[in-house]
């Protein structure tokens, strides 16, 4: 099973992308092309889930999202380890 949450890969008007996720508002990062936000949004993804495990807090499942603008993020496999553990 692999766990991937619905980030939202918003233009930005200066050029790159604004990341954001809706499971985790906290979770926001850019990228000046769309491989490094990419490579953005699976770092404060997993950076967001650890602390939130780290804290006791609540991890809620994945969404259903769609849009041209989602891109589904996985977490590092470690990170997913851990969740299922937990689940």
């Amino acid at each position: 099973m692999k766990i991937e949450y619905p980030a939202i890969f918003d233009p930005a008007d200066e050029g790159g992308y604004t990341i954001t996720f809706h499971d985790f508002p906290e979770a926001i990062s850019e990228g000046d092309t769309l491989e490094e936000a990419h490579y953005n949004a699976i770092e404060v993804l997993d950076l967001t889930l650890q602390s939130r495990m780290e804290d006791n807090e609540i991890i809620p499942l994945p969404h259903s999202e769609s849009g041209a603008n989602v891109h589904m993020i996985a977490p590092d496999v470690n990170i997913q380890a851990a969740l299922l553990s937990i689940g």
